[in-house]
């Protein structure tokens, strides 16, 4: 995508040389957050609504309201394509959802899942990959469209359920979708752009929208204090015309474009984000998720990636104990299976004090001392939890194996 944009652009102006450089959506943060104004970054282009927010709300971006293409349209569902103000532009369309391998499900005889809930079946045990919001914005986003969609404890629930079923926490967003369609892996969290690029490049595999996620815009703005502004406001408005937004439908990039199917050449069956984003049953909160960026990012790694060994390992017990029990019943052991789960899956942190105004700050200075402490609190607790939960998981076992 970014060859193919980058090729473009420099066609259409000879005289600029377009770099591209690309990061993660922290890594972006930081780079355009630490570098003076004039050394900084001419234009951040991501995924992650998130980051133009958290850049807006620290005026790290400029305003530049004349390179509105005025064709495209106000919103996608309830949510506004552009910045009131100018500062960052809709400049393609995202949607999330799940990416299966075909072959991989069908040789192992497990259904093709259709939402969030199905990667945290047994079934899907050892087969479900994704990645971790501090590495990606679009997973932040999806791990986020689980929290305000079923709420702080049961979003936390049904993410610590499926994370525990993962075979791997994945270095990487773009990692996961390889490892799809290699076939390492059964099915795992991605956007959209990547199913739908692998899955129309003839790949075994298969993509599904969540309904509980919505469709949002992928955005570009132009940074404050950026060395060249005037090619910068060049490559955006470039990136936002008909020319720029049919690059995105080239069959090897595959991405949703923001212009409306009429003003554009559109393969025969590809996906509407409009009429996805309808079909969505999430409000989705950017404010909400931009201030709890830091924490629900740090928590995820504290709960699940750094202890995934201790998770994974729950939850196998879990699983065994769940299918003993459906062939031999035991009061007690079916308590003991309940109690594994609550102690396994109860998000360490409660909603009441996630909102706190006091830990949302400190979560973004990583330096704070009661952070530091808050940290190592969250991390032990869950390292315990899982230990615990494995326990009763065994004891549960244990009594239905002796049932009669």
């Amino acid at each position: 995508m970014m060859r193919a944009y980058r090729l473009a652009f420099e066609r259409q102006h000879p005289g600029i040389r377009l770099e591209i450089v690309a990061k993660s959506t922290a890594e972006l943060l930081r780079e355009v957050e630490q570098r003076p104004a004039g050394k900084r970054p001419d234009v951040v282009w991501a995924s992650s609504i998130e980051a133009f927010v958290l850049l807006a709300r620290k005026g790290l971006l400029q305003p530049a309201p004349e390179l509105r293409n005025p064709q495209v349209p106000a919103k996608v569902g309830p949510h506004a394509l552009n910045d009131a103000s100018g500062r960052y532009f809709g400049q393609s369309l995202s949607g999330y959802g799940i990416m299966w391998n075909s072959d991989y499900l069908r040789q192992r005889q497990i259904r093709e899942p259709q939402e969030w809930q199905d990667l945290a079946q047994p079934a899907y045990a050892g087969h479900v990959v994704l990645s971790a919001p501090s590495r990606s914005g679009t997973t932040h986003l999806m791990v986020e469209s689980m929290l305000q969609g079923l709420g702080w404890e049961q979003g936390w629930a049904l993410l610590l359920q499926l994370a525990g079923n993962a075979a791997e926490i994945s270095p990487d967003s773009y990692a996961v979708p390889r490892g799809i369609a290699r076939g390492s892996y059964g099915a795992g969290l991605v956007i959209d752009a990547f199913g739908l690029a692998a899955k129309y490049s003839g790949m075994p595999v298969d993509f599904a929208y969540a309904t509980m996620a919505p469709v949002l815009p992928a955005s570009i703005g132009l940074v404050a204090g950026a060395h060249n502004p005037d090619g910068a406001k060049r490559f955006m408005a470039f990136t936002l015309s008909p020319p720029g937004q049919q690059l995105l439908l080239d069959p090897r990039i595959n991405r949703l474009p923001v212009l409306p199917a009429a003003v554009l050449h559109m393969p025969a069956g590809y996906p509407d984000p409009y009429l996805q984003a309808q079909r969505s049953r999430l409000q989705f909160d950017v404010e909400l998720s931009s201030t709890r960026y830091q924490l629900v990012s740090r928590l995820f790694d504290l709960v699940v990636t750094e202890p995934l060994v201790e998770l994974q390992a729950a939850t196998r017990a879990i699983h065994a104990a769940d299918r003993a029990l459906r062939s031999r019943s035991s009061r007690q052991g079916a308590a003991l299976l309940a109690s594994a789960r609550k102690v396994a899956y109860t998000p360490v942190l409660p909603a009441m004090e996630a909102s706190s105004r006091q830990w949302l700050a400190a979560a973004g200075a990583p330096a704070d001392a009661q952070w530091e402490r808050l940290q190592a609190i969250w991390s032990e607790t869950a390292r315990n939890n899982y230990r615990r939960a494995r326990q009763l998981a065994e004891q549960a076992l244990a009594q239905a194996q002796a049932a009669p």
